[in-house]
């Protein structure tokens, strides 16, 4: 089998995403999830972020002591917060890539407070992540909600009657932690609290939640105040829509602390410890969303799949940076796939190395021309004729088969699978993907070679594939 990588991600690779952007195909999507109560609602589409004008509500003092040098939300807003974050290709259109410096601890650090006339109780909060160039040798911390008062909370300074405080922000343990793979990193909650066991914020970690490097991660949290005087605070989190922690019995305010609420959400990307990297580490945020009154859930890249059985194939494509859709919230999984559409979708699944060589005269000038000469040098396409690529015909499913067997080796086949491709020039092809799990047919025992593939079906073949290299 052909080596295949089935992550990708980095800034190189988004400087590739706006090329795509620019030209069109595959695009991802814009839109904000609509919710009763939303307190903030951020996609980073603005490239000015975050110097929009926004107004406190009226009646409401500026922050003291600290004025917003952002604007009038955002407070402890310092020169490295601006100099490391940058307006960038998202998950949806634009995100914010957050970059934490050699040497240095805090990659950002700002904190968006809410500045309501009484702050709520309770939130959730969603955002979508993706670590980027990322080796962590310490523990660190992600953005996540709190109420700071004082200096505790922060710093191993734990919350005490007359310095009160709490915060609950997104961990990030060590590259490697407790044996996972230097691509994987493992979350959980920092969380500062009454009856913490020590100075500093307590782990509590997320089973499931691990994220792989380079694919888009959906984070969603929910922090419920106790009542006073109750041991009865409520955090959970939720990795790609998935419960992956709860805990009920925690204490963010003693029994004298109803002002204390749930004040701010912190902006954070920090390398813990007293060292720093030795290299720079970098991840992106998109689609950062607030409530107050209700669970947010992840966003849904496509809106014209819904329903389809091809959605989780195409969405889950998405979050690996493979399937960007053709506008806006669209996915055009019904459309047949061109052949340039499906060297672009190959290539970035399968990470293949560049190539000088140009293979085809037809695709001159083309966008893209790079992937076609790398699939052609990996030997996965033939073209259609000599010197000839073909870029807008629309693939079929029979061809797109003999390209996925190329390009992932799948085992010769022990039995005939369907029974309209018999003595078809791709029958064994065909019947090697439907061994192997990948191809399931248009119909029982029909294999519909000849037939146009979509782009919902080719996620899903796609998607089908690199589950089967990544399992054998």
């Amino acid at each position: 089998m052909r080596h295949i990588s089935t992550r990708r991600g980095g800034r190189s690779q988004r400087r590739g995403l706006a090329v795509l952007l620019m030209v069109g195909l595959f695009i991802s999507s814009l839109g904000p999830v609509a919710l009763a109560e939303t307190l903030y609602d951020e996609p980073f589409e603005d490239d000015t972020f975050p110097e929009w004008p926004l107004e406190p509500p009226e009646g409401v003092p500026e922050p003291d002591p600290e004025p917003a040098p952002w604007e009038p939300n955002w407070i402890d807003v310092r020169s490295a917060d601006k100099d490391n974050t940058t307006v960038a290709p998202g998950y949806s259109g634009n995100g914010l890539d957050i970059n934490l410096p050699a040497g240095t601890q805090r990659g950002v650090g700002a904190r968006y407070r809410f500045l309501l006339e009484e702050d709520p109780e309770e939130i959730w909060f969603r955002y979508m992540l993706r670590f980027d160039e990322w080796f962590s040798a310490v523990d660190g911390k992600l953005p996540g909600p709190a109420g700071l008062y004082g200096s505790s909370a922060r710093g191993c300074i734990p919350s005490t009657p007359t310095n009160r405080g709490w915060s609950a922000r997104i961990l990030y343990k060590q590259s490697g932690y407790n044996g996972t793979g230097l691509d994987q990193t493992q979350i959980g909650y920092y969380v500062y609290h009454v009856n913490q066991p020590g100075d500093c914020g307590e782990n509590m970690l997320w089973g499931p939640g691990l994220i792989d490097h380079g694919r888009w991660a959906c984070i969603e949290g929910r922090v419920s105040l106790n009542d006073l005087g109750q041991a009865n605070g409520r955090l959970e989190g939720w990795l790609d829509g998935e419960l992956a922690f709860q805990r009920t019995d925690l204490e963010f305010r003693r029994a004298d602390g109803d002002s204390v609420r749930v004040r701010e959400f912190w902006l954070n990307l920090f390398y813990g410890g007293n060292v720093s990297p030795a290299s720079d580490l970098g991840i992106t945020i998109d689609q950062l969303v607030i409530s107050d009154s209700n669970r947010i859930g992840c966003f849904d890249p496509f809106e014209d799949d819904d329903g389809s059985v091809h959605e989780p194939a195409l969405t889950e494509l998405r979050n690996r940076d493979i399937y960007f859709g053709c506008a806006v919230l669209e996915s055009c999984s019904l459309e047949g796939l061109s052949r340039y559409a499906m060297a672009v979708l190959l290539d970035r699944a399968l990470d293949l190395p560049s190539t000088s060589e140009d293979f085809f005269d037809d695709d001159v000038g083309h966008w893209a021309a790079p992937a076609i000469n790398r699939l052609a040098a990996a030997g996965i396409t033939l073209g259609c004729e000599e010197r000839l690529f073909c870029v807008d015909e629309i693939i079929s499913r029979a061809q797109f088969s003999a390209m996925l067997d190329r390009a992932f080796e799948f085992p010769t086949p022990t039995e005939d699978a369907f029974d309209d491709d018999n003595g078809y020039w791709a029958e064994d092809v065909l019947n090697a993907l439907a061994g192997a799990g990948v191809m399931a047919g248009c119909e029982p025992r029909m294999a519909c070679p000849s037939e146009m593939l979509s782009r919902g079906q080719a996620a899903t073949l796609i998607l089908r594939a690199l589950d089967w290299a990544e399992a054998n």
